[in-house]
């Protein structure tokens, strides 16, 4: 996955700059896909989304975590965007989640604040599920987040809950390194078509899930508005 300070995009995307913005390249940074319906700079949008729920926006930077564009297909699961108060700040204040399913083409953005958890030893929170994601996983359940940063180590974790008890869970531990274009070369060589990988393992996951005959919930409706509903959670 590819880790960004938005306030430097243009720095690193365009023409001529490490990563393209051009659709059919080999390796490149869609702008577009993210926060649908909404107009601006990507940065704009953001804040924007979260201004309009929460009534004020952390106003240092914001960091995308994300999945690039690979020979022109493009699927990402899951976008973060970290938003901190300023430069200083250890975590962020809020976090803005982008959840996008398939084959519906969905797309539904959490605005989270987590509080930390000595528990845990990381930050936490929890909040309704709003969007179908999955044949195989019903509405009426809960997404609960866990968020850790030590150093130069990422770790993400989702966990699904019915009625308290734990369902589903998906995590990555990821590690910071320098964006250079030898590093995307060497990402193009050791890891091609990124989003290809991705969508081919949620489809066998699926096909897995129907051989064994689990139980298959529909899709409960489709979204006909095209301004992205942002669900806001409370800290745990």
């Amino acid at each position: 996955m590819a880790y960004f300070d938005l306030a430097e995009l243009d720095q690193v995307v365009g023409s001529g700059r490490i990563l393209s913005d051009h659709r059919w390249a080999a390796i490149s940074f869609p702008r577009d896909v993210h926060l649908r319906g909404q107009y601006g700079s990507l940065e704009s949008r953001v804040r924007s989304a979260v201004t309009e729920e929460l009534g004020t926006c952390p106003q240092g930077p914001i960091h995308l975590l994300t999945q690039l564009r690979y020979f022109g297909h493009y699927f990402s699961p899951l976008n973060i965007f970290f938003l901190y108060d300023d430069t200083t700040s250890d975590f962020p204040a809020t976090i803005l989640a982008e959840v996008n399913n398939i084959p519906w083409g969905d797309q539904q953005v959490y605005v989270l604040q987590p509080t930390y958890s000595e528990a845990d030893q990381a930050w936490v929170c929890e909040h309704p599920k709003q969007m179908h994601v999955s044949p195989f996983m019903p509405m009426n359940h809960t997404y609960r987040w866990s968020f850790r940063s030590v150093g130069q180590r990422l770790r993400v974790s989702l966990e699904n809950q019915e009625e308290g008890r734990p369902i589903f869970h998906a995590g990555m531990s990821l590690e910071k390194r320098p964006l250079a274009r030898r590093t995307i070369q060497r990402f193009l060589w050791g890891l091609p078509a990124m989003s290809l990988k991705v969508v081919a393992a949620i489809y066998y996951e699926a096909w897995k899930l129907w051989w064994k005959r689990c139980p298959i919930y529909p899709h409960p409706h489709r979204r006909s508005e095209s301004r992205l509903p942002v669900h806001v959670t409370k800290p745990v």
